[in-house]
């Protein structure tokens, strides 16, 4: 198991690079927030991007991930849950993430209105998503072995947080997809 959560971790730092040091600057870390990360697997990306927060929680319903996570990087609380319902109080966050994993959030709507209701007001929710309109070469992968993934462009997704009452959304285009960011 570990050895393949191991391989996983580096091809994930390889791949998502540039888009851990784009997350990094659009999250922009303080020592007095928190940040939680949506779907944030073993924590690899998390670790990178979150440097700077006071305290960093993943939430990630796959118990191998997390177990690993736990065990590389005790830093970081990992909690076992979905995106539509989330652990937290109401305002504990300065800032949500989810790095490459909101397509695989059934109901994202639901994720959308969870993410908001966490954040403290003036928090952020920043998300790497793949652009459907590019057709990354991962994210055609992913098509063909996982159908019930939702892959949406910027305008599909800013829909999304916008009727969850998020504002002042803002885009970052980047080569495999798009970072999308906005205010409550």
């Amino acid at each position: 198991m570990s050895f393949w959560l191991r391989y996983q971790d580096r091809m994930r730092l390889a791949h998502f690079d540039g888009v851990a040091v784009s997350m990094a600057r659009a999250v922009g870390a303080r020592r007095d927030e928190k940040l939680f990360d949506i779907g944030g697997g073993t924590g690899v990306l998390t670790e990178y991007f979150a440097q700077g927060f006071g305290e960093v929680a993943i939430v990630e319903p796959n118990a191998r991930r997390r177990r690993y996570g736990e065990k590389r990087r005790p830093a970081l609380r990992f909690h076992d849950a979905r995106a539509e319902h989330l652990p937290f109080a109401a305002a504990s966050f300065d800032c949500v993430t989810a790095v490459g994993s909101f397509h695989h959030v059934k109901d994202q709507a639901a994720a959308a209105n969870e993410a908001f209701r966490v954040l403290r007001p003036g928090g952020r929710i920043v998300i790497f998503e793949y652009n459907e309109a590019k057709g990354s070469g991962h994210r055609r992968s992913f098509d063909m072995v996982a159908g019930h993934l939702h892959f949406m462009g910027p305008g599909h997704l800013e829909a999304i947080l916008k009727k969850a009452s998020f504002r002042s959304t803002g885009v970052i285009d980047l080569d495999e997809g798009f970072i999308l960011t906005a205010i409550k």
